[in-house]
């Protein structure tokens, strides 16, 4: 569509090194000369997967899309050339679509906890929709269905200790950005997982009252929990400048959570990289930045 736009990182943004430790599969490999495509590399997941494959030699082409949609032509040029695709953070049929004229012929499709055509999150819909298009194109494809990044949770409390949330008691097995990259990789670089989907969680299942717990446990400061509504949850997120479709996003995932479909917990994580999934302490001690802005005055 007008208004999206579809680039290459150029050398200097192909140099972009994800943080904290490289960690590949236990017996992952480059999967040959061929070109491996990450779509969706400017964002963490895609950055951190870029590094891994870096690590194992990898030849690739690193593809940012500037804005959703993105353009389905435009897409498919910038993968031509492409063998294996990751593709992060692309919720459309469309992009399936580009992906298979460009002739990609392996697919690791990163889709969301949760992804059914009544899902109450609105992206894990049109991430069912994508999912329902690869399978149909005949690439061989993985479908991994993470749950909330554990990386957001320090971000859910705001500067006073306040913990606001639409999840009410639910509960979700929130997984690292950096375990989710680990499986991507073993996905694609090791024999066995084409035509599989997997659920990809953190080691336990957590209400909003359990993180606010650790949170002040990492952080020496009293976190608090309060509940919002779904629509409390909407308007705060437009008031802080997003657009309403990324509201709906937002408030509708912390939904999910509130009516279970987020309490999901897998072996995912262990069984395909041979390391255990990180927990939230383990993220908060390694990653004490994370609560700076819990920080006494």
């Amino acid at each position: 569509m007008s208004g999206s736009a579809v680039r290459l990182l150029d050398r200097s943004e192909r140099c972009l090194r994800c943080g904290g430790e490289l960690r590949l599969a236990r017996g992952a490999r480059a999967p040959d000369d061929a070109v491996v495509g990450i779509a969706g590399a400017s964002g963490p997941v895609g950055r951190a997967v870029a590094s891994r494959l870096e690590g194992l030699g990898v030849p690739r082409r690193l593809v940012v899309a500037d804005a959703l949609p993105a353009d389905q032509s435009s897409l498919s040029r910038a993968l031509e050339g492409v063998k294996a695709l990751v593709l992060v953070d692309f919720p459309q049929v469309s992009a399936i679509d580009a992906a298979r004229a460009a002739g990609v012929e392996r697919l690791v499709y990163v889709s969301e906890l949760g992804a059914d055509a009544d899902a109450t999150h609105t992206a894990a819909r049109r991430h069912f929709e994508a999912e329902e298009r690869a399978r149909t194109t005949g690439m061989p494809a993985t479908i991994l269905r993470p749950s909330l990044h554990l990386d957001l949770l320090p971000t859910l409390c705001s500067p006073d200790g306040v913990l606001r949330s639409a999840a009410a008691d639910g509960r979700v097995a929130s997984v690292s950005r950096g375990d989710l990259a680990d499986v991507a990789v073993a996905a694609l670089t090791r024999d066995g997982h084409v035509g599989r989907t997997y659920d990809v969680t953190g080691p336990d299942s957590q209400t909003m009252e359990d993180i606010a717990r650790h949170l002040s446990v990492a952080s020496g400061r009293r976190v608090s929990y309060v509940r919002e509504t779904v629509d409390e949850a909407r308007e705060s997120r437009i008031a802080t400048g997003a657009a309403v479709w990324e509201a709906e996003d937002w408030s509708s995932c912390f939904g999910a959570i509130a009516a279970g479909e987020m309490d999901v917990v897998s072996d995912t994580v262990t069984t395909i990289t041979g390391h255990e999934p990180e927990t939230l302490a383990d993220f908060l001690g390694r990653h004490p930045e994370s609560l700076r802005h819990l920080a006494p005055a």
